[in-house]
């Protein structure tokens, strides 16, 4: 195997990697808005904060590796180039 098969092959896996993960990552966070709507005790509502930050934080780790593989695979990420100004924003009015 040459090292560019090997190289699409790893890019391949990590695409379906992606798209693998996310079923159950949808499952874990449906589960957890189910859970805050019924949790009474305030240690469970910390816990299902918790819960919830880790599965946006695996979601946006996900985003990224499909993000990767889409440029790697398909045909580049897309740009929609317009005219911007260069000048510097001043953030003080």
């Amino acid at each position: 195997m040459s090292e560019r098969e090997t190289s699409e092959l790893r890019e391949q896996f990590i695409a379906v990697l992606g798209h693998d993960l996310r079923n159950p990552l949808a499952s874990i966070a449906a589960g957890t808005r189910m859970l805050t709507k019924v949790a009474s005790r305030e240690a469970a509502g910390e816990i299902l904060g918790l819960i919830q930050k880790s599965v946006a934080r695996m979601s946006a780790l996900i985003d990224n590796v499909l993000d990767f593989a889409r440029g790697r695979l398909g045909s580049g990420i897309a740009l929609k180039r317009s005219p911007q100004s260069l000048q510097p924003r001043s953030w003080i009015t």
